[in-house]
């Protein structure tokens, strides 16, 4: 239909509508924003970010699932983690996103437990100044924690995240924190998000090599881990890093001096190779016998 043909049909309409009493205009439709303007932490520097491993003792179709015990106990704080001021929560059941509340948030990822596929998430975004805090648990017992705030330093994204470990942490069988793509980091960003290759033991757990083993070994060094008791009996006591217990024998180890970790490649070259030195016992490689 030709432009000269679409602005009659609307001018018929229009005198139709007059007719009956009711009244109606054209406008031009207002240009429509594109994704960096309704979505801008996406364009951000990678945020600090946790992938999580969760210990696991129950099995769905053959996979490992988290408990919906570990859930109802993990799913309300940090449904308050999240937040963030001025911010929007959403919460996701699968492949449902629904914008939510600080105070409904945790009720409505409660009331779908038991839930399959294992699928849960909240997140809190603010656009400005740019926030998130995103958590989120999935399939093969795994899940994923983010923070990120334009107006702090990564150091303090650091600190959010390792306050959301202590809540999942006793939980785990081992989680690693680096900067991450925002809202959808994987082990395999490497390339695109940091410009890296992926790290032996990234493209283990990337090509999905690496079921029920990380209770015992390690994807690589990090600026934060969680590691188990049985991690630490094989590698000693960490120089360079500070140890604190979560409970049920398990420990969040945090670089002493996050910063090399956090710039550069993430981490700096020589920061890793001294820390790899320290796991080399546990680091996971293709060679490892799975």
């Amino acid at each position: 239909m030709a432009e000269e043909e679409v602005r009659a049909w609307f001018a018929d309409l229009i005198a139709a509508l007059d007719a009956v009493g009711v009244s109606a205009r054209v406008e031009p439709r207002p240009p429509s924003k594109r994704l960096p303007d309704l979505y801008p932490w996406l364009s951000m520097p990678p945020p600090v970010t946790a992938f999580l491993h969760f210990a696991s003792d129950q099995e769905r179709d053959g996979l490992p699932v988290i408990s919906d015990d570990v859930l109802r106990e993990i799913l309300p704080h940090l449904a308050s983690w999240v937040h963030v001021a001025a911010g929007m929560t959403v919460v996701e059941t699968g492949l449902t996103d629904t914008v939510s509340t600080a105070a409904r948030a945790a009720d409505e990822l409660l009331s779908v437990l038991p839930v399959d596929p294992q699928q849960l998430g909240v997140s809190c975004i603010a656009l400005e100044p740019r926030r998130q805090r995103y958590a989120r648990v999935d399939l093969n017992a795994t899940g994923a924690l983010q923070a990120l705030d334009e107006t702090s330093s990564l150091t303090t994204d650091l600190a959010a995240v390792c306050e959301a470990l202590n809540i999942v942490g006793p939980y785990l069988d081992y989680a690693a924190v680096r900067r991450a793509q925002p809202t959808t980091g994987s082990y395999g960003d490497a390339v695109d998000c940091l410009g890296r290759d992926l790290s032996p033991g990234e493209q283990v757990v990337h090509d999905g090599r690496a079921h029920g083993i990380l209770d015992r070994y390690v994807v690589d060094a990090w600026v934060a881990q969680v590691l188990t008791e049985r991690h630490l009996d094989e590698v000693g006591a960490p120089d360079g890093f500070d140890v604190t217990e979560l409970g049920n024998r398990r420990y969040l180890v945090v670089a002493a001096d996050p910063e090399p970790w956090l710039t550069g490649t993430n981490p700096e070259p020589s920061v890793w190779e001294n820390a790899r030195t320290w796991l080399a016992p546990v680091l996971l490689t293709p060679g490892i016998h799975l």
